[in-house]
């Protein structure tokens, strides 16, 4: 059997980058929670403590989330292609719903959204990207 050799765009690489320090800064926030709620356990509401604790655990499930996305990314399997997008998706629907809820100001609403947008936007315009996570076959009535 012959494998192709496939050669990573920059644009991949750098959201792999990007996708890592993303990553790194969740779990370094879930430590950093998880502390926090230790430390002040007893001297706040017990549904309090549940839900920072809970926003702790979810945190550092995407952290790691995201770290398999980035391997993926950087050794070019389809289903991190996948994976990123419906993570990107799942941000954007995030800011929306902050937005709406008046958790964001427009401005902040914005600058939040344009990281995922960017992304969504290269893997899904980008040929090359297609062409490397043979993704071609799907055609949008939109696309063209």
């Amino acid at each position: 059997m012959s494998t192709l050799s496939r050669k990573r765009p920059i644009g991949i690489s750098i959201i792999a980058i990007f996708l890592a320090f993303s990553g790194l800064l969740a779990l370094t926030g879930a430590m950093l929670n998880f502390v926090s709620v230790s430390r002040e356990f007893g001297r706040m509401p017990n549904h309090t403590a549940a839900f920072l604790l809970t926003l702790g655990v979810v945190s550092a499930f995407l952290s790691i989330y995201t770290f398999a996305l980035v391997y993926g990314l950087w050794t070019l399997k389809r289903w991190a292609f996948w994976s990123t997008l419906a993570l990107e998706v799942i941000l954007l629907i995030q800011n929306i719903v902050l937005w709406l809820m008046h958790v964001y100001t427009p401005v902040a609403f914005i600058l939040n959204s344009l990281a995922p947008l960017l992304i969504m936007g290269y893997l899904f315009f980008n040929q090359e990207v297609r062409a490397t996570f043979n993704t071609n076959h799907i055609k949008f009535q939109w696309y063209k």
